[in-house]
């Protein structure tokens, strides 16, 4: 299983106390050996997305002024409500 971008931008949040300028983190994602375009979209998708989802958790990532981000995990999940999928059986199976 490859590492994604979105994996590698927590990764560098991480090392960098959740807190971190794009231009670095563009520059450690290249270290990584992330591709710049992949980069780039990975960025621009966090930031206008405005979460990453890393298996179960959710992190919100917070602009903090002067080009710094950091990250905020959410104890619920990132994705609207509407779009989550139930097991639960009908109500009217009283059988």
């Amino acid at each position: 299983m490859s590492t994604t971008a979105s994996e590698y931008i927590l990764f560098a949040l991480g090392n960098n106390g959740g807190e971190i300028q794009l231009q670095l983190l563009l520059s450690k994602l290249l270290d990584y050996g992330i591709a710049p375009a992949q980069a780039a979209v990975a960025i621009s998708e966090c930031i206008e997305k405005n979460y990453l989802i890393e298996s179960a958790n959710a992190y919100k990532l917070t602009p903090m002024g002067d080009g710094m981000y950091k990250a905020i995990e959410l104890s619920m999940p990132a994705w609207p409500m509407d779009d989550v999928r139930t097991t639960k059986e009908p109500r009217n199976n009283l059988g």
